[in-house]
């Protein structure tokens, strides 16, 4: 028989397009290739036989584009700390949550496509605390599962999922580290590390509806940090926005390769591997190992406009 907490958030999952997986009990193990589970959902008799013929098995939760939908990402900020997360939400999440063995998990719905950002803090007592915002491409454990210390993952509150519109596939992470970095200088702690990367290989095989407009500027920005030209790299996106589902129309892969290689144009992306540049966009930011969010905050400030999302009185940045 189902679990009762495990069925009750297969229940949320389905009302919520979130794409489900089985892990392994007590651990965060996916038991089930799952790569393929990034593009499609799992169909009702898959889900049946993962959960209702397995006794003592954990859920995982797909995130990014295949879990969002209408051009939205599920991305999930661990934080490994409640220290940390106090600190970064005194007033409470402003959004649905899990507690997990030692922290929690906030879910987010993020206009496009989000790349993984592992963030890593050092504390005053010289212990670290971790925050990895998952997005594309990552999984993460679900309530209703166990974790090896015993715990059992469980809803932290019943808030409905906030959604945040991104202009740029950086700009979640960017917002989450700005606020990181008043945190840090409050509490005199300090952020080693910033790591974003691309993996290009996921989106080769093309992508789906909500996330063809944000990879098309990556393999663009990929092809210019190899070399190529603009015409080059066209005839390269071309041949892979038809492999997309569907395709998007060759006037908008044209305006998205010539936007990518304008003059000024962002695309020193890490992607990490070979073919790309490895160069950090960040670098500027950094001193002594240690981002600069303030810098990167100001240069924010002179290009781009002060919204607010919805009814929240949360200020963010976007390109307008």
């Amino acid at each position: 028989m189902i679990d009762s907490a495990i069925r009750d958030f297969l229940a949320f999952a389905a009302k919520h397009n979130i794409v489900v997986i089985p892990m392994k009990y007590s651990d965060k193990l996916p038991l089930i290739p799952w790569k393929e589970l990034q593009s499609r959902h799992p169909t009702q008799q898959e889900i049946d036989g993962w959960f209702r013929s397995r006794n003592n098995v954990n859920i995982g939760v797909v995130c990014g584009t295949i879990s969002g939908g209408d051009g939205f990402s599920l991305v999930v900020v661990d934080i490994d700390s409640m220290e940390v997360y106090n600190a970064l939400c005194p007033d409470g999440s402003p959004t649905r949550a899990v507690k997990t063995s030692r922290g929690i998990h906030l879910y987010f719905l993020v206009r496009g496509m989000v790349p993984k950002t592992k963030l890593e803090i050092k504390m005053p007592d010289g212990s670290l605390a971790g925050i990895d915002i998952q997005g594309e491409g990552t999984c993460v454990v679900a309530p209703g599962s166990v974790h090896e210390t015993g715990h059992i993952y469980a809803w932290a509150n019943d808030k409905e999922i906030m959604h945040v519109e991104a202009e740029t596939p950086e700009y979640f992470s960017q917002v989450i580290t700005a606020r990181l970095d008043i945190v840090c200088k409050q509490k005199g702690w300090e952020i080693l590390n910033k790591e974003v990367k691309h993996d290009i290989d996921r989106l080769l095989d093309g992508v789906g509806i909500g996330r063809r407009n944000n990879s098309g500027y990556l393999l663009a920005a990929y092809y210019r940090q190899g070399g190529k030209t603009d015409r080059e790299a066209l005839a390269q996106v071309m041949e892979w926005n038809q492999k997309n589902q569907p395709p998007l129309l060759d006037s908008e892969i044209t305006a998205i390769v010539q936007s990518c290689y304008k003059p000024g144009a962002k695309y020193n992306f890490n992607f990490g591997g070979e073919g790309g540049a490895d160069d950090d966009p960040l670098a500027p930011y950094y001193e002594k190992k240690r981002l600069r969010t303030d810098l990167i905050a100001k240069d924010m400030m002179e290009e781009m406009s002060i919204k607010t999302i919805r009814d929240t009185e949360e200020i963010l940045f976007y390109e307008d």
